[in-house]
């Protein structure tokens, strides 16, 4: 829906570092050479000084690299003065995103790995408008927005008083469903203010933006879109993103209709596959296993759920939604169901009821889809996500026979 968006934004986004210029017969891409590391022989074994050494290693080479490619092609002077930024910035940026990774075993304690980082941090500025052609620079600052978000959430679970006091000037009790339907708009609103200003904040809420639609993650996005909006009244931007957030606008309106059904207390009281097949005994089913805060999950409704409907109107196939881990979060459940327009019937599971359909079905992730056939037969669709429509439509429509 909001997919045409992107590629047009990152031209404009990228569109100072794609005007650099080379005089003479350089050849640019070889210059891919001067941030090319490969640190996955530290994957499941990341020491701290064998990380930096590696680092200080190519950082060295790279200097040499760009002086060769200089004194032979004659780059301009903008083009040297945004090599030689980058360049700066490929220390800080490699060594954070091996400090930061989820995937990396790191080894050395957590002091000698901050002690690395803030020696790199403080010969560079986080903050940095004439680093915004460099690709190290952005890495850096992209990764460093999604990171301390995560740190947030980990935050909010540890440390909930002192997270909710400084993010929200409010309690727990109170910040709670606030937090649920912000994990990812205004909370990184504000982690961009606080650590970033100038054009650089203006490039990093343009990215969250489009994060915000690329995944499907709307609630707050015209709340985030007004705030960059009022911070840069000007940006070239604002364009990109009026008609999808007007279209959002538009949907966060839509009330709930009689075809959206719920079952008593919200089926909170269904404790297993068993006692949710009886609400739809003799029929073909598309179990959608989702959660409100899953961003896959939205994408996949919003890219297949309203033409999976259009295909079998009035055919003998239903649509039952069953939101997990989302007890608590009735209004932000209830407010998604009607924004993508869900009709069928729609499940507040349980943990029991979340455990017995997935242990049944032998699966782990979100979104999980499960095919039941009219005799009652169940298992896990033959496509995940992302999904293939076409596949979904095969293999319900076989069961619907």
């Amino acid at each position: 829906m909001y997919k045409y968006l992107l590629l047009a934004l990152i031209c404009i986004i990228f569109k100072s570092a794609l005007a650099q210029t080379v005089t003479g017969t350089g050849d640019q891409p070889q210059l891919a050479a001067l941030t090319d590391i490969d640190l996955s022989r530290f994957q499941e074994h990341a020491a701290p000084i064998k990380i930096i050494a590696a680092i200080n290693k190519q950082y060295k080479s790279n200097i040499v690299l760009l002086d060769k490619y200089i004194a032979k092609y004659k780059p301009s002077t903008t083009f040297i003065r945004d090599a030689r930024i980058n360049q700066k910035y490929f220390a800080a940026m490699a060594f954070y995103n091996v400090k930061v990774d989820p995937s990396v075993t790191r080894t050395g304690s957590k002091a000698r790995w901050q002690h690395i980082q803030d020696s790199l941090f403080s010969v560079v500025k986080l903050s940095n408008d004439a680093a915004l052609t460099g690709s190290n620079y952005i890495d850096l600052i992209k990764t460093f927005c999604l990171r301390e978000k995560e740190h947030l959430w980990t935050a909010e679970d540890e440390q909930p008083k002192a997270f909710y006091r400084q993010w929200y000037n409010t309690t727990p009790d109170k910040g709670k469903d606030i937090f649920a339907m912000d994990r990812g708009g205004m909370l990184v609103a504000k982690l961009i203010d606080k650590h970033f200003n100038g054009k650089v904040r203006e490039f990093l809420y343009a990215d969250l933006l489009k994060n915000m639609l690329s995944e499907s993650n709307l609630q707050n996005l015209p709340t985030v879109f007004n705030r960059f909006k009022q911070l840069y009244p000007n940006s070239g931007y604002i364009a990109q993103f009026n008609a999808p957030v007007a279209k959002v606008v538009k949907q966060l309106s839509q009330p709930l209709n009689a075809n959206m059904i719920f079952p008593p207390y919200n089926g909170s009281k269904l404790n297993s596959m068993a006692d949710l097949l009886k609400l739809v005994k003799g029929k073909a089913i598309l179990i959608d296993m989702w959660g409100t805060w899953c961003s896959p999950c939205r994408e996949e409704i919003e890219a297949h759920a309203q033409a999976l409907h259009d295909h079998f109107k009035g055919k003998p196939a239903t649509f039952v939604y069953v939101s997990n881990y989302d007890s608590g979060q009735e209004a932000r459940w209830k407010k998604l169901i009607a924004f993508y327009h869900l009709e069928g019937i729609h499940i507040l599971a349980n943990q029991k009821l979340t455990d017995d359909i997935m242990n049944r079905t032998n699966s782990s992730g979100y979104p999980t889809y499960i095919i039941v056939k009219k005799n009652g037969s169940y298992a896990r669709a033959r496509t995940q996500h992302p999904v293939d429509r076409q596949a979904m439509i095969s293999e319900l429509t076989a069961a619907a026979k």
